[in-house]
């Protein structure tokens, strides 16, 4: 048998540590083709799936070619599609890499994500705290590695009217270090404060919207390039900042000292900035 077709399902799943917790999942619509198995590989091509929960998630559409060699997976042509958001991703991949100077091996995984749309409203099903925020992301990019060698490059977030960030990131974890060193490289990031302020805050947060002084948003676009180097607990923030106010450079070092005070150490420079503007 190589093809599996299934119509009109339904299924559930209730939490025996959480009584509360129940999911219904209905009209579940599935047709794998292309099925092959051997002890070492199976590949199949989820030719379509669709379903809806109790929860109110609803996946109109799921496609891609599957196969698995030994403890490696790849996944091909993604394409997910739910009321909200649409995916699309030429290749997944998670494969087992020796780690250096040891015999056991680490999963790998690798990314790449085509220009795809991401719903707050989505997420929010999945992670109750963002719960209440609607914003459209549509996100690009490739990551790769694992949580102690992660990497996204060229990576590029867009959202609003005019806010698009894009850039490089990296996180590793050092022997002999309790937090990762943190590099992300902004080739672009630029906003502005009407943007911001319709960006809809979570639900559990105080405010629905932020709010700002009126004179910020005739300030137009602010467009920061640069880089963010280091520890959280100790980071250098290099790069200019531009808007109708004037330039902005930094080379600051940033050290939090307590819950409620942070250390500033290095060199701010402006050039024709009307710091009028900013106090009107």
């Amino acid at each position: 048998c190589n093809r599996f077709i299934l119509r009109e399902s339904e299924f559930g799943f209730q939490s025996f540590t959480e009584p509360y917790r129940k999911v219904v999942v209905e009209e579940v619509r599935l047709r794998i083709d292309k099925f092959r198995f051997s002890p070492d590989n199976i590949s199949f091509q989820l030719f379509s799936m669709s379903l809806n929960d109790s929860r109110g998630f609803y996946l109109n559409g799921l496609s891609a070619e599957f196969r698995q060699t030994g403890s490696d997976i790849f996944i091909d042509n993604l394409h997910l599609e739910t009321l909200n958001s649409r995916i699309e991703s030429p290749q997944i991949a998670y494969t087992q890499q020796p780690m250096p100077g040891s015999d056991e091996t680490v999963g790998d995984l690798d990314v790449h994500l085509a220009p795809s749309l991401i719903s707050m409203a989505d997420l929010s099903l999945f992670v109750p705290a963002l719960e209440g925020m609607d914003q459209l992301l549509e996100v690009s990019g490739q990551i790769s590695g694992n949580i102690q060698n992660l990497k996204a490059r060229k990576f590029e977030i867009k959202t609003g009217t005019d806010t698009r960030i894009s850039g490089d990131f990296a996180m590793n974890y050092i022997p002999g270090f309790g937090e990762p060193f943190l590099f992300l490289e902004l080739r672009e990031a630029r906003t502005n404060f009407r943007d911001l302020s319709n960006i809809r805050l979570p639900d559990i947060s105080n405010v629905r919207n932020l709010k700002f002084p009126e004179q910020l948003y005739q300030a137009g676009n602010f467009n920061y390039r640069g880089n963010f180097t280091g520890f959280l607990s100790d980071f250098v923030v290099y790069g200019t900042l531009d808007s109708r106010m004037g330039r902005i450079k930094t080379d600051i070092s940033i050290t939090p000292d307590t819950a409620s005070h942070i250390r500033y150490r290095g060199r701010l420079e402006t050039t024709g900035f009307r710091l009028e503007s900013l106090l009107q």
